[in-house]
């Protein structure tokens, strides 16, 4: 390593190129001219990765617009690789209170390595990528809508869902996106959406939303912050199940508001388009594409201008801002070469897609990334990574250098191991719901009980963690044992606590003479007619839960929350009136229950690691070197990579990455 390479912001500065611009020229004469190889792999580059030599080969001799025309039509933000198998299980985030230290301890790394997975999967899906383009706007996103798995609370299957909601729109339309993130589960979780009610209003979400995610400081009041909060009251998630996003109408705000000098009882949906109203808000995300695909310097007002102008007209979709982004004189403007710094993501797939080779595992390429600053997932915080001179502090670039350094001399071991991939088995869950008299579920998990003290009333809340009967299946399916005031047992089911439906038809509750939020169902006494008013499939449905009754006793037992052998002994002397009842209700009726036990997955197994296959491959340097010479670069590659004045002959991959204008685009 060399002194110059630590003063790689001197070439932001100095970067210029030999040959002459023509900033000036009409659009249509400028998108005519035929490409260099260094023009070839630098719009490859700037809107994309570093290219192969094949890629930059295809076209080298072949005019701008037809690039542009090309890019635009292969444009596909869908992945390629498949996702880890995590991603299609549903590990239980909820009713935790029984365990253990050490379980707690093991769930949370076990999520910790799914999300390590995740990061592995999306670096081979950067290097192998037929859609550089796609894959780089689905990091602009991921900066821009920002979540960090570290303030999660452990949600892997939050950072997973917000991902794929940013690849479905990385493209599509801005207005879109938007709403969707506004009912992002993870944006909810993340920025304390969770805790905002009507009551007690939180504007963490809120400000963020306007400050930082669409409009930009400046553009809004704290008045508009203030009633914009109101407006997401309520917004919440799903407690119980699959996560996803809920309104929670009792915590909603439901009066009038003034957002912009509007008035209206909005809602999050109505933000969208109070957030779109706003001149700022297209100017604010046409910014972020300068700064991702053009350069890290102050943005040409010229060019903001032109290219808000087409996100309105083409109503907010995101494609016709990217073609004319990349026909427009800035991007093929000299001025702006070398005035950008690659994030050390984008330094790695880089490296790796124009090497050809298979350099790295995906677990080193996220440790390198972290070493550099950059962990995919896990932003800093709320504003993301910066752009330009965010990269140059000193420690960061010390570690750039011992990166590359590494990489161009072949030093990266293929040892190591990748996070978590379940194996086949696990995939069981659904099961096929088929006539099966049991009732079948992945856990019966206890989530609240209530002490035995003399003349209080008991009451233990259970929830299934998915459930299959007869045909019937739910994501969770929650149930209340207890002890009325009056002495008599019975089990309450809640309208909430069931998704889908808890029935098929919810009855009319003759005790309190009307349609209630929950059903009770006693087991003697004038209340236990209620059985008889439900149908055939809801009868077996209850007679089945009621069933669970000594399933649930015994998990109350065994809870870490009772204490004391007298806790244990006063709740079996209460409870077992209920037990007692059960039997003589149904005797030699009942249904077992069947748990497979596949809520938690603490202990998620490890696969070991892979290495990275970029979309290029070439067997050896000597190969690579060869495709570089057929671009008639044979003694220099350093009009190829980008010219900084240089004097020395760059003639081997390894020198190319060594050379400090590989850091920057």
């Amino acid at each position: 390593m060399t002194v110059v390479r630590y003063l790689l912001s001197l070439f932001l500065i100095l970067a210029w190129v030999t040959r002459p611009g023509i900033a000036g020229a009409a659009p249509s004469a400028m998108l005519a001219v035929e490409m260099t190889a260094w023009e070839s792999a630098y719009a490859q580059r700037k809107s994309g990765f570093d290219p192969s030599p094949r890629e930059v080969r295809e076209w080298t001799g072949k005019s701008r617009q037809a690039w542009v025309d090309h890019v635009m039509a292969s444009l596909n933000p869908a992945a390629t690789i498949e996702a880890p198998t995590w991603t299609g299980l549903a590990v239980r985030h909820w009713g935790h209170d029984d365990l253990t230290s050490s379980d707690r301890s093991s769930f949370g790394k076990a999520r910790q390595a799914e999300v390590q997975a995740l990061r592995g999967w999306w670096f081979q899906q950067m290097s192998s990528t037929r859609s550089p383009l796609a894959e780089r706007m689905v990091l602009l996103w991921h900066n821009a809508f920002v979540v960090a798995f570290s303030g999660m609370r452990n949600r892997s299957d939050a950072v997973w869902q917000h991902h794929q909601t940013l690849r479905h729109h990385a493209v599509g339309n801005y207005r879109e996106l938007l709403g969707a993130m506004i009912r992002d589960p993870a944006l909810l979780i993340y920025l304390d959406n969770t805790a905002n009610t009507a009551k007690k209003p939180n504007e963490n979400f809120a400000r963020e939303l306007f400050e930082i995610f669409t409009l930009g400081d400046g553009h809004y009041t704290e008045h508009d912050i203030r009633e914009a909060a109101r407006a997401l009251s309520g917004w919440h998630v799903s407690r119980f199940g699959p996560l996803r996003f809920e309104v929670n109408p009792r915590a909603t705000d439901h009066y009038g508001k003034t957002i912009f000098n509007q008035k209206g009882r909005f809602d999050g949906d109505d933000l969208v388009e109070l957030i779109l109203s706003q001149p700022a808000s297209a100017e604010h995300l046409v910014k972020q594409l300068w700064n991702e695909f053009v350069s890290n310097e102050t943005p040409d007002p010229d060019f903001v201008a032109h290219l808000s102008g087409v996100l309105v007209s083409s109503d907010y979709a995101i494609r016709p801002v990217l073609k004319a982004l990349l026909s427009s004189e800035s991007f093929w403007d000299p001025r702006w070469v070398g005035t950008s710094v690659k994030p050390p993501v984008e330094l790695i797939v880089g490296a790796l897609r124009s090497s050809q080779r298979p350099l790295m595992t995906t677990q080193q390429a996220t440790q390198l990334s972290a070493k550099m600053g950059q962990v995919l997932f896990d932003p800093p915080n709320v504003s993301g990574w910066g752009y330009g001179e965010y990269w140059l502090e000193p420690s960061l670039l010390v570690e750039r250098d011992r990166a590359l350094d590494g990489i161009a001399e072949g030093t990266m071991s293929m040892s190591g191991r990748m996070a978590m991939q379940a194996p086949a088995t696990i995939a069981t869950w659904p099961l096929q719901a088929g006539t099966t008299p049991e009732l079948l579920t992945r856990e019966l998990v206890v989530s609240y009980f209530t002490p035995a003290r003399d003349g209080q009333r008991l009451v233990v809340d259970a929830i299934f963690d998915g459930l299959v009967f007869q045909g019937r299946r739910w994501d969770f399916f929650g149930v209340s044992f207890g002890q009325d005031k009056n002495g008599e047992y019975l089990m309450t089911i809640t309208r909430d606590r069931c998704r889908p439906a808890c029935l098929s038809v919810w009855p009319i509750d003759a005790r309190d003479r009307g349609l209630k939020n929950f059903t009770r169902f006693y087991l003697s006494g004038r209340g236990s007619g209620m059985m008889e008013a439900l149908s055939a499939d809801d009868s077996a449905l209850v007679k089945a839960l009621l069933n669970t009754a000594p399933a649930v006793l015994a998990r109350v037992l065994q809870s870490p929350r009772m204490r004391t052998d007298e806790q244990k002994l006063q709740w079996s002397l209460r409870m077992q009136g209920l037990l007692t009842q059960v039997q003589a209700r149904f005797g030699d009726q009942a249904i077992p229950v069947r748990e497979t036990g596949e809520g938690l997955w603490l202990e998620p197994p490890i696969k070991t690691a892979g290495p990275i296959q970029p979309a290029d491959s070439v067997a050896s340097s000597g190969e690579w070197s060869a495709r570089a010479r057929e671009l008639g670069l044979a003694s220099d590659l350093s009009g190829w990579m980008l010219s900084t004045g240089s004097t020395s002959a760059i003639q081997q991959w390894a020198m190319v990455i060594r050379h400090p204008a590989f850091q920057i685009k």
